[in-house]
């Protein structure tokens, strides 16, 4: 649904140079103002405290506008001509938003709520409220969560008739793009939150930025997208919201350093004509043709792996064109995506990668930090993964799911955040989280029901096996040094089957055989 920008301003030659100065944005920045369908004027600020007070107590959702520009010092309502008052103007719109936001029960209709930016010629009349202001507003920016905006107006540059003119056009224009940026950043959210995107939870100022890069990439159109992150972290989480945000084509996935060294990469990927083979004329279609207007996820994508398959995907990414191997004179467009992710992929693209796949991926990499350093998402996500097994049990049981969801006690949640999560992350916890659904009884879960599991109740560390994966592997190695007895020993594995794991995930390089001692000759003893 299309929204409007609200203009709330009583002198008229003041709305006319705010309108002028928001039409020249749209047409500088058309992505942030493609969804904004016109710009209105209201001079009576009571009318539109009316008008937003009704609105958003019948439906936040169809609420019109995404911002809302309104002047603080305006006359009484249909009063127009007695003098203007910080008691008439854009703070009673402040107000009236502050309080409908802390008081809105269904917390999914807070997106469409509109940011507001208020405005003044008189800063000197201001200055205590407008800190008080900046101040609680700024403390929300941090989380993502800011609302509100403030922007002086200067005497200095008269406007028209003498009246106070724009101050700081830079300033105006950066903070005017943010507010309508967020807003549509706010709505988009809102209309997937039942989509993958939905299923990265949490409320961290990291989670809600990884979000807001997301739908800008999307957005943008962007085809090459590069994420970074330890294992369990949801780097393919990030891969399915990107595809599930444009839902065309396909999605293909391929573990890259299974594939990187061997010759046959580009016959799998591309695929091939099956004349290479002596066969009749035919094809194998390969990952890039069915994923056309779709997502291609690259795991995996270590440092020597991209190192070996960027020559081959460059024309891919630099043109969008491809041939299968045997028709390399048959060219075909590839309009999807690309998105590669591994554990090495900031250190890759800072340091190893040329420029012109920097710029194609936007000079940026999505960072998903480990669940340690957002901890604050944990109790989030723990009631999410429990609700999650509780429902699966008890379809896998035959109950219905009628019964509320048990309760996490205060001191399980506290515990859980004092966890480090080294090996698993996000994955470890949702299989904690299914140790609890399966051994829970009764209508609280607390800290007794970890009883029997000491991994769980110590430092979860070894949960959830994340050795099995190439990252929980080099994880678990670098701790010992490279030392496979040690690493198998916290593993519960052989050296040996550490050895067997090293050479499946292509880790010899990294962490090579020590050397033994020579084994002596065994001769036998003549009778």
């Amino acid at each position: 649904m299309n929204r409007s920008v609200l203009i709330v301003e009583d002198i008229p030659q003041q709305a006319k140079k705010i309108r002028v100065f928001l039409e020249g944005a749209r047409e500088a920045y058309p992505t942030f103002f493609k969804d904004i369908a016109k710009i209105e004027v209201e001079h009576d600020a009571g009318h539109a405290l009316h008008q937003v007070r009704n609105l958003l107590a019948k439906d936040p959702e169809s609420f019109p506008w995404c911002v809302i520009i309104a002047d603080v010092f305006m006359p009484p309502a249909g009063r127009p001509s007695e003098p203007a008052s910080p008691e008439n103007g854009g703070l009673l719109l402040y107000d009236e938003l502050k309080a409908a936001r802390t008081t809105v029960q269904d917390l999914e209709d807070l997106p469409y709520y509109p940011k507001l930016v208020l405005t003044s010629n008189r800063p000197e009349d201001l200055a205590e409220r407008a800190h008080e202001i900046m101040q609680t507003q700024q403390s929300l920016a941090t989380s993502g969560a800011q609302w509100a905006f403030y922007l002086p107006k200067s005497r200095d540059l008269p406007g028209p008739e003498g009246h106070g003119g724009l101050m700081e056009p830079i300033l105006w224009k950066q903070t005017i793009i943010t507010a309508i940026r967020q807003a549509a950043e706010s709505r988009w959210m809102a209309s997937w939150l039942t989509g993958e995107i939905a299923k990265l939870v949490g409320t961290s100022s990291d989670i809600i930025g990884v979000k807001s890069e997301l739908i800008r990439m999307v957005d943008a159109d962007q085809r090459v997208i590069c994420v970074a992150g330890e294992s369990g972290t949801g780097k393919e989480l990030v891969a399915l919201a990107l595809h599930d945000l444009k839902k065309t084509g396909q999605f293909k996935s391929m573990p890259l350093s299974t594939y990187a060294e061997s010759e046959m990469f580009e016959s799998i990927f591309f695929g091939y004509s099956t004349a290479l083979l002596g066969k009749s004329q035919g094809e194998h279609e390969g990952l890039v043709g069915p994923a056309d207007n779709g997502t291609i996820w690259l795991d995996e994508a270590t440092i020597p792996a991209m190192k070996r398959v960027e020559p081959s995907l460059r024309r891919l990414l630099e043109y969008g064109e491809w041939s299968r191997k045997g028709e390399e004179g048959k060219k075909h467009e590839f309009k999807g995506r690309i998105v590669f992710s591994s554990s090495e992929m900031e250190d890759y693209f800072l340091n190893h990668s040329r420029e012109d796949f920097r710029s194609r991926a936007g000079n940026k990499v999505i960072v998903l930090r480990p669940l340690r350093e957002h901890a604050e998402d944990i109790p989030t996500l723990a009631r999410t993964f429990f609700a999650e097994h509780i429902r699966t049990r008890r379809k896998r049981e035959g109950f219905g799911d009628f019964d509320p969801i048990p309760a996490l006690t205060p001191e399980l949640l506290d515990h859980l955040k004092t966890l480090s999560w080294h090996d698993g992350n996000v994955r470890q916890l949702s299989n904690c989280m299914k140790f609890l659904a399966d051994n829970y009884f009764g209508l609280d879960v607390g800290l007794e029901t970890l009883a029997s599991r000491p991994d769980l109740s110590g430092q979860a560390r070894t949960l959830g096996r994340s050795h099995n994966t190439r990252d929980g592997l080099r994880g678990l190695l670098r701790r010992h040094a490279g030392n496979r007895a040690r690493a198998g020993e916290e593993a519960k594995m052989s050296a040996s089957t550490i050895s067997k794991r090293i050479k499946e995930f292509r880790l010899e390089s990294e962490f090579p055989a020590m050397p033994g001692r020579p084994s002596r000759a065994r001769t036998r003893k003549k009778p």
